[in-house]
């Protein structure tokens, strides 16, 4: 599916996959807590999956992550409405 939809190889298509979906989330404490190396609830990271499993070809959902953050659980506001 990857070498049709990103344009992958094999290899490139194997290490995507590992980055999209882990084994093991693992998080540098040496860079920016951003996805993904680990995750901020404001990250766009449907976004940023489409980017990778596509090759880059679709960049955006053109839905963007939270701005309503709440101070207690469950910490994300309402859903977005359907676009």
């Amino acid at each position: 599916m990857l070498a049709h939809t990103g344009g992958y190889g094999p290899e490139e298509a194997g290490k995507a996959l590992r980055t999209v979906l882990p084994d093991v989330l693992r998080f540098d404490r040496r860079r920016p807590a951003a996805y993904p190396n680990g995750r901020k609830l404001t990250d766009d990271v449907t976004s940023a999956r489409l980017a990778m499993v596509s090759g880059g070809r679709i960049t955006d959902d053109h839905i963007g992550p939270h701005t309503d953050l709440l101070p207690s659980f469950p910490y994300l506001g309402h859903p977005h409405p359907a676009a």
